[in-house]
């Protein structure tokens, strides 16, 4: 695939992030070469250190939030969303959202390498 986005919706997501990093000199140059080429971007629930919280509107929050960005309120004036876009919502929305319900502030993480590029078009 020339692009890729990976979304993980579970506790300590974060870690993932953090693994990815810790990855050998010659592997995160090979690494670095294809995204800087293509486009790569995850987007994870929340820091390595906290819990994904549950049972939101029938959903995990995270993935609620997402939902609700790719069904249009993450859109750009060009009726497109962008992987920067998406993760753009859910970083500003996800942690008020948790904090105002439960009274934790739940902070999304996302790495974006490479070319930006739409996931949805409305």
């Amino acid at each position: 695939a020339m692009k890729s986005l990976v979304i993980l919706d579970t506790c300590n997501s974060g870690s993932f992030a953090e693994a990815m990093a810790s990855r050998g000199l010659l592997e995160k140059t090979a690494i670095n070469k294809l995204t800087r080429a293509t486009g790569r971007a995850t987007i994870v629930a929340s820091s390595k250190s906290q819990v994904a919280l549950e049972g939101y509107k029938g959903h995990g929050v995270f993935t609620y939030t997402l939902m609700e960005a790719l069904a249009g309120k993450g859109y750009g004036n060009d009726n497109k969303i962008t992987i920067k876009e998406l993760a753009g919502y859910v970083e500003d929305v996800l942690p008020d959202r948790t904090y105002e319900k439960w009274g934790y502030e739940q902070v999304p993480q996302s790495t974006i390498t490479g070319n930006d590029f739409p996931i949805g078009m409305k």
